[in-house]
């Protein structure tokens, strides 16, 4: 008998839409790891902002942005369709809690998206240290010139950390339906972390400083009273700055479902994609600065003669210092429900 894999794909599909089916017509939701709820469950901040944030009668979410962080409410109601998106990663946390989650549209449902775009910002490059100066004269001769300052290092990549998201309620329904028991929803969660940038650039070497002049010579009628000095020697070269590390990976949002059972039973069928990301390419070594030039020979007046000019400074040793490592890939968030009888218990908590 020949296997015949379009249709083991058909069976495939065809429970695949039984079993969405199922969950639909409200069968009995499958055993998931939970945790019963305590004060100590919420951070001290998030009570804070709780209890301190106004509550609205509804608040609707379409298509859109979400422009705060604390959402409190009797109902919240999810648009057919609704795409609210997290832009702000300067939020420790997103709170959207109400009596009843309601949404136009069950098998349409809603999303909650961290910014599709979102990119951690790549630091810049270091400056490049000043040249050393010149380097002048000790006596007759000039002085050897410094070597020039090594470049910086190149900052590590950044990481973007995704705010929490906490979804409290005591109800999942159907706007307009007749019933006060939680209801099956499509609802999807996607809040992936954000990929570590790249590295800054090692910052560039300093260029070595200038071997100084020697002193000009000093003739008499007859004879040449002082020998012009040496020049000095060139500095070497400051070798490059080693590459910034690439930045890691950010982690996946941490989702925190929190109400009844029957408001878990629920959220667990969320569509959920939390993981981590993967870390950022380091930068590139800087540049090695130049060598410093050497410093002329004084000056040969009348019978003087001798004196030498320096020679120029050595390239830089080594070239640079070193390439930067790639950033560590970023977890997978953790998706954690407590269940508490009646959340308007945490409006007034302490």
């Amino acid at each position: 008998m020949r296997f015949n894999y379009q249709d083991l794909g058909k069976i495939i599909v065809s429970l695949f839409f039984v079993f969405t089916s199922n969950l639909m017509n409200g069968q009995e939701a499958p055993e998931v790891n939970r945790k019963f709820f305590n004060i100590d469950s919420l951070p001290i901040e998030l009570r804070e902002d709780i209890r301190e944030t106004e509550k609205i009668e509804i608040f609707n979410i379409g298509t859109e942005v979400l422009d705060r962080n604390v959402i409190i409410a009797d109902k919240v109601v999810f648009n057919k369709g609704a795409l609210a998106s997290i832009n702000n990663f300067n939020w420790d946390y997103v709170i959207i809690m109400a009596d009843e989650f309601l949404f136009a549209d069950a098998q349409v449902g809603a999303q909650i998206i961290r910014k599709l775009e979102a990119k951690a910002t790549r630091p810049s490059k270091p400056y490049t240290p000043s040249a050393r100066p010149n380097a002048g004269r000790s006596g007759r001769h000039g002085n050897h010139g410094q070597k020039g300052i090594n470049g910086l290092v190149g900052p590590k990549g950044d990481t973007v950390k995704i705010p929490d998201l906490w979804l409290i309620t005591n109800r999942i329904g159907i706007q307009g339906a007749n019933t006060n028991e939680s209801a099956l929803v499509n609802f999807k969660i996607y809040v992936p972390g954000v990929s570590g940038s790249r590295g800054a650039d090692g910052g560039d070497g300093g260029n070595g400083g200038k071997g100084g002049d020697g002193q000009r010579g000093s003739a008499g009628p007859f004879d040449c009273r002082r020998g012009p000095g040496n020049g000095g020697n060139g500095g070497q070269a400051g070798s490059g700055g080693r590459a910034g590390d690439g930045g890691n990976g950010g982690d996946g949002g941490n989702i925190y479902y929190v109400g009844p059972e029957s408001v878990i039973d629920v959220l667990q069928f969320t569509s959920v994609e939390n993981y981590g990301a993967k870390g950022g390419e380091p930068g590139i070594p800087g540049l090695a600065g130049r060598p410093g030039s050497g410093g002329a020979r004084g000056s040969r007046p009348g019978l003087c003669r001798g004196g030498r000019s320096g020679s120029g400074g050595g390239n830089a040793s080594p070239k640079n210092l070193g390439k930067g490592v790639k950033g560590v890939d970023g977890k997978k968030g953790n998706t954690i429900a407590y269940i508490i009888n009646d959340v308007n218990v945490l409006l007034d908590s302490n």
